[in-house]
């Protein structure tokens, strides 16, 4: 057996993280200390790689209303902390407060080279406010004399510090998007940071299309490519309108995007539910909106996109289960208070307790596009109670003909067969039974009583004791139960809810001149009732004579009779052979008186003289003794 062994090539990190080695004795420079911390910031970074990007908690801003109060007053962010794309950690521990004039000037000296003077004016647009962490050295010298050296001087007082800076970032928008609302702005926004979002985008095996053959649907278009650049070690955390060097409006849920699973689908999900329940009706600024059918629904919204999954505007809809229509005869769908033009929209029955769990799932596909550039479907989900579920509850009522002419009849006629086997066999055992049952209370009697109780009846068929079909109080004495049916033919069922519904409209005032005039799916049954072929139904064989347990009954009786005959018999040979055990003492009685007549004695007719003693005489002497 050949011995294999492994060989472990060393694998080397990057080539500015290196770890001192420490010598005892030695002294620590400021360039080995600053080495020893970068090398435990590396480390530790890495640590938080592997969690989602965004804002673990806090960092809320908090902004002026008006531009008077931008002008006095300042932004302000509160504490919290969050993870860039890049694994680094930014955090807060104060409140941070900043104003607006700083901010600007701050991010227009960044926008030039080294020397030159900055612009005096912001340009109009949209900004992201994204915080990020930075290291720097703070001195404490805040004038220098003229003539003086600008460079860092390692003798004076320093410090190096790690701090929170807040920065604007420039959002690559249309000019037309001035003119839009703020909400309509916000969902633009979501659409392009869907495009640009590292999690959102799909797996680098997943890109491996061929050069002739781009995607269709790719998110990341010109306008979100500008987000793709930006400084991955930034947070955003609020999106900023600037009109004339000033914000107009600061949105803190636009950009925030929190530390979780599809956490752009979700903060586009919430920024959607802060819609639907702003105090004006779909309007997080101005006034309300009026409902029109002959508005579109992006006109409605005031947006372009929606979440792939999210609460519907009930407002938008009506009679969601559908209604009887006019006259009862047509079934009317749900009405929408929209033009549902580049929609295609459908209704879902769903479980009230799968909801969250479905909107959840659907959130990963994207967005709705409610522009009509392309036709989008609308999905609405119902939620039902888990126990009234069916996944065709909403559809319209349609007859299932395979059910009718197939399943229907057949059930029918098998249950026709097992009702027809049980009927023989109970003719079979009870036929005339009937004739033994009083028709009358006062016929009743104890034994009778004792015998139908003893038979234990569960069902009986039609045609069975109809002479006490009315007494219910002797049926009830005799233990007699209620009449089972014959199953019905389908064409027969079909034909009785046609009929029920006839009667129910005509209750209602709107009766129908024919079947065909019912609303559905009753006026579809006629045309099929004509199709259906039933098999024959052979009726119940009643036999001629009487049943086993009515010949059980009348054997009974016959054995009763017997045994009373018998019983009597034999009182009458005992009255018989007490009478001639009688007789015969009257004639031994008899034969002692004439033989004492004739001076002898008795004899039996063969020669013998025979004294007959009997119980029944006592022989007395005639003559007294004398004492002597």
């Amino acid at each position: 057996m050949v011995d294999q062994s492994i060989v472990i090539s060393p694998v080397y990190g990057s080539a500015d993280m290196q770890r001192l080695n420490f010598i005892a004795g030695r002294s620590l420079s400021q360039q080995e200390f600053a080495l020893m911390q970068r090398y435990v910031e590396e480390r530790c970074e890495d640590l938080l790689v592997a969690r989602q990007p965004g804002i673990v908690y806090g960092l809320d801003v908090q902004a002026p209303q008006t531009k008077a109060e931008f002008s006095n007053s300042s932004l302000r962010i509160n504490p919290g902390v969050g993870v860039s794309w890049s694994g680094r950690v930014v955090s807060i521990r104060l409140p941070l407060h900043v104003k607006w004039e700083e901010l600007r000037q701050e991010h227009l000296a960044r926008q030039v080279a080294e020397g030159e003077e900055p612009p005096a004016k912001l340009p109009d647009g949209f900004y992201f406010l994204t915080l990020r962490r930075q290291v720097r050295i703070l001195d404490e010298i805040k004038k220098t004399d003229p003539c003086t050296r600008t460079e860092l001087d390692p003798l004076r007082d320093t410090r190096v510090a790690t701090l929170a800076q807040l920065n604007l970032q420039p959002l690559p928008a249309d000019s037309t998007w001035l003119d839009y609302s703020r909400q309509r702005v916000a969902m633009q926004v979501f659409k392009m940071l869907l495009g640009s979002h590292p999690l959102t985008q799909p797996a680098p095996w997943e890109n491996n299309l061929p050069e002739n053959n781009p995607p269709e649907n790719n998110l990341a278009d010109e306008e979100s490519s500008g987000l793709l650049a930006e400084n991955p070690h930034e947070l955003k955390l609020a999106l900023i309108k600037v009109v004339d060097n000033f914000p107009q409006w600061v949105d803190p849920q636009v950009g925030r995007l929190l530390a979780r699973d599809n956490a752009v689908q979700m903060a586009m999900l919430d920024y959607w539910h802060s819609i639907l329940s702003a105090p004006a009706r779909f309007r997080l600024d101005g006034e309300p909106v009026e409902l029109d059918k002959k508005k579109i629904l992006q006109q409605l919204l005031d947006v372009d996109y929606l979440p792939a999954a999210g609460k519907f505007p009930e407002q938008l809809i009506s009679n969601l289960a559908g209604k009887v229509g006019k006259n009862h005869l047509q079934w009317q769908r749900p009405e929408l208070q929209f033009f549902a033009y580049g929609l295609q929209i459908e209704l879902v029955p769903v479980p009230a307790n799968s909801v969250m769990g479905v909107i959840r799932q659907e959130l990963s596909r994207g967005l709705i596009d409610l522009s009509g550039v392309e036709m989008d479907r609308l999905r609405l989900m119902v939620a039902v109670n888990p126990d009234d579920y069916h996944p065709q509850l909403l559809n319209l009522p349609e007859i299932d003909k395979k059910l009718v002419t197939e399943d229907l009849v057949n059930t029918q006629y098998q249950a026709y067969l097992a009702y027809k086997a049980w009927a023989e066999a109970y003719w079979n055992l009870y036929h005339k039974i009937e004739v033994r049952a009083p028709k009358t209370a006062p016929q009743l009697t104890l034994k009778t009583r004792a015998v139908f109780s003893g038979l234990y009846l569960t069902h009986i068929p039609a045609g069975a004791f109809t002479d006490l079909k009315d007494q219910r109080s002797l049926r009830r004495e005799l233990a007699i139960p209620d009449y089972s049916p014959a199953p019905k033919k389908a064409v027969q069922i079909l034909g009785e809810l046609q009929t029920r519904r006839s009667e129910e409209l005509r209750a209602q005032g709107n009766p129908p001149a024919s079947a065909a005039d019912l609303p559905r799916p009753w006026s579809l049954l006629e045309p099929l009732l004509k199709s259906v072929e039933e098999p024959v139904y052979e009726d119940v064989e009643i036999p001629e004579g009487d049943g086993l347990i009515a010949e059980r009954i009348d054997t009974r009786e016959d054995i009763e009779d017997i045994e009373q005959f018998i019983v009597r018999t034999n009182q009458l040979i005992d009255e018989v052979r007490d009478y001639l055990s009688s007789q015969r003492q009257q004639l031994d009685s008899i034969t002692v008186s004439f033989s004492t007549l004739a001076g002898g004695i008795p004899g039996d007719g063969t020669g013998l003289k025979l004294m007959r003693w009997s119980d029944n005489l006592s022989f007395a002497t005639t003559v007294k003794s004398s004492g002597g």
